[in-house]
């Protein structure tokens, strides 16, 4: 299932490679939450082609929009892997 993420908060990406897998982690700013659990800001990771990290150096932190897919990831559960991101305004670029 694919969706676009608008106007999302990207504080931070890191990538790595080792062992034959190397992709690209997206932190970004997620709902605000008020519970008697919890309080402020959610963080959200999302995962990334290795390469992608390349198209947001130098722009973070900043708002992008963000093509998602929900994938199957470790120990069975759906993470959100990133199809393209691109600074708000910008022309659609693939990343993964």
């Amino acid at each position: 299932m694919k969706s676009l993420l608008q106007n999302v908060q990207v504080l931070f990406v890191k990538r790595y490679s080792m062992e034959g897998n190397s992709a690209s982690n997206y932190y970004c700013l997620g709902e605000k939450r008020s519970d008697e659990a919890m309080e402020g800001q959610e963080i959200m990771k999302l995962v990334g082609s290795y390469e992608s990290f390349d198209s947001v150096r130098g722009k973070l932190p900043g708002k992008f929009d963000i093509e998602i897919e929900m994938v199957s990831g470790g120990k069975d559960k759906m993470v959100m892997k990133a199809l393209s991101i691109n600074p708000v305004g910008e022309k659609p670029t693939k990343a993964a």
